[in-house]
């Protein structure tokens, strides 16, 4: 049926306004709740106390949990408007299905994403470590010139420097004491 925007309009204030739709929402919500943490309970309990493979364990918490919400939404939340039991458990179960492959497509994405940023960073690691070895063999080697000098030759090369940078010194004193006046 087509409704024209403003008859949708009236209709969903219409909605809004009832409050047994809030006690609805209430109760939807706190189903839902429910169904999260047994969803979390079973998963914990088969994981960790029956030792099950992380993939059974969730699957089975995702039955067991679908099977509350819609239990507890047939009998309390939604009593009033009851239709076929089997036709209303596949559509509740079809779309829990839905909505567990989008989450689990979202949480696929944010695996690739995070593997990406780890390798990202081993990445970096392995550059620093290679760095740090390149670091280290120079290290080495100019210990190793330091350790193999012969000293006598190198207090002579010392000796030479020394001479050079006081002549140096002396020639620069000389020139810098002489100025434009003393050639007029």
């Amino acid at each position: 049926m087509a409704f024209s925007a403003a008859a949708a309009r009236t209709r969903a204030g219409q909605a809004l306004r009832a409050p047994h739709n809030w006690v609805q929402l209430a109760k939807f919500s706190a189903v839902g709740l429910s169904g999260y943490v047994i969803n979390l309970v079973v998963y914990t309990a088969l994981l960790k106390g029956a030792g099950f493979h992380y993939a059974v364990a969730a699957t089975c918490s995702f039955l067991v949990a679908v099977t509350n919400n819609y239990t507890w939404n047939r009998l309390w939340t939604f009593h009033a408007q009851r239709g076929h039991v089997g036709w209303q458990g596949l559509r509740f179960l079809v779309v829990a299905l839905v909505a567990s492959i989008a989450n689990l497509d979202a949480g696929l994405e944010r695996v690739i994403s995070v593997r990406a940023e780890v390798g990202t960073r081993l990445q970096a690691i392995d550059t620093a470590a290679d760095f740090r070895d390149s670091e280290e063999v120079d290290l080495q080697a100019l210990i190793s010139d330091i350790r193999d000098v012969d000293y006598a030759s190198a207090i002579s090369q010392l000796n030479q420097q020394y001479t050079s940078l006081q002549a140096a010194q002396a020639t620069y004193s000389k020139i810098a004491q002489l100025s434009l006046f003393d050639y007029l």
